[in-house]
């Protein structure tokens, strides 16, 4: 059985602005849960907009390596509109609990495959700078405070970043200091963004977007 690439071809723009780019139908893995391919009568296949492998892009963020915790919170932000998404709050709400936990094992699961680069007019090493040691002048503090020190993410709350899609991150960090995202804990990162500028932003996504999981701080792609 192969997964039809495009089953949903415009549903990508109205969940993040891009849809993922098409490629050769991969057989769908023995484990893959049926949403994740074929969705149902009601929701279609996460995989329409994410990619076949989870790799994202553009606007639509990668899935592929994110904590289960986190993804399984998310889609319940989604679901009862903490999280806004008009598109993911159709999706989200019509999951069953059991389909919520199996998507998101799932994905947690899938190794993280590198996207093409990004040039967002960010600089990577300005933006290795900021989230390692922070701007106190600011009161900005050190992204891998919470984020981990290789951006590797830490349990539920706090995301894995390295290898993110840098357009997505931004574009996140734009929504949190602009009052459309409000779900993280405490409200730590509407805080956080709130004193960023848009150059400190740009320069965060190109760097955390270069990283590969598991690379050490200074290994990024220039071009990222």
């Amino acid at each position: 059985m192969s997964y039809i690439a495009d089953l949903a071809p415009n549903r990508g723009a109205a969940i993040g602005g891009t849809v993922a780019p098409k490629q050769q139908a991969p057989a769908v893995p023995d484990d893959a849960p049926v949403l994740v391919f074929q969705g149902n009568d009601i929701v279609w296949a996460c995989a329409s907009c994410h990619g076949d492998h989870g790799a994202g892009a553009g606007l639509t963020p990668a899935l592929a390596g994110l904590s289960e915790a986190y993804i399984a919170k998310q889609l319940h932000d989604f679901a009862t509109g903490s999280r806004p998404n008009e598109s993911m709050r159709y999706v989200a709400s019509a999951m069953s609990a059991e389909e919520i936990g199996q998507v998101s094992a799932y994905y947690a699961a899938l190794p993280h495959v590198a996207g093409p680069p990004v040039d967002l007019g960010g600089d990577a090493a300005r933006g290795e700078a900021l989230s390692r040691t922070g701007d106190w002048k600011k009161d900005i503090p050190a992204c891998v405070t919470c984020h981990g020190q290789q951006g590797e993410g830490v349990g539920g709350h706090f995301p894995a970043l390295a290898g993110q899609q840098p357009e997505y991150i931004f574009h996140q960090l734009v929504s949190w200091k602009g009052g459309h995202r409000h779900n993280s804990p405490q409200s730590l990162m509407d805080d956080i963004a709130s004193r960023m500028s848009d150059q400190d932003m740009r320069d965060v996504a190109q760097y955390f977007g270069s990283l590969r999981p598991g690379s050490k701080g200074g290994n990024h792609d220039e071009q990222r």
